[in-house]
């Protein structure tokens, strides 16, 4: 049950494996031709690399299905009689959102952590 009531597995994962997937033979096939076989081709693959499709891919990743997942784990959990605490609910929509990529987002999450008196 726990597969289909939390939304991560519900098709986030799979579909940002998918993304990712993509990306990764994107930038093999496009760098075919360079290399002489596939040894050398692996060769030339870095942590940069794999850290760059992984950014891509989770950019790609449409908010519509991350909704849709959610939405769908929520009213299968009715179904199933759980109750989420709709005071912890509330508390997130609070919360400030650091992942929005913005040129400033380090600064402003040190700031807030700096306003609430929490230091790294």
């Amino acid at each position: 049950m726990t597969s289909k009531l939390q939304p991560l597995d519900n098709g986030i994962i799979k579909w940002f494996k998918l993304e990712y997937r993509r990306h990764v033979l994107q930038s093999i096939i496009a760098r075919m031709d360079d290399s002489a076989n596939a040894s050398e081709l692996a060769e030339k693959i870095t942590v940069a690399d794999a850290v760059e499709w992984f950014k891509s891919a989770w950019r790609d990743l449409d908010s519509g299905l991350v909704v849709k997942c959610f939405a769908s784990c929520v009213e299968l959990s009715k179904v199933a009689g759980i109750e989420y605490d709709q005071k912890a609910l509330e508390c997130e929509d609070n919360l400030e959102c650091f992942d929005d990529l913005s040129d400033n987002w380090e600064e402003r999450m040190i700031e807030t952590v700096v306003a609430q008196g929490k230091y790294i």
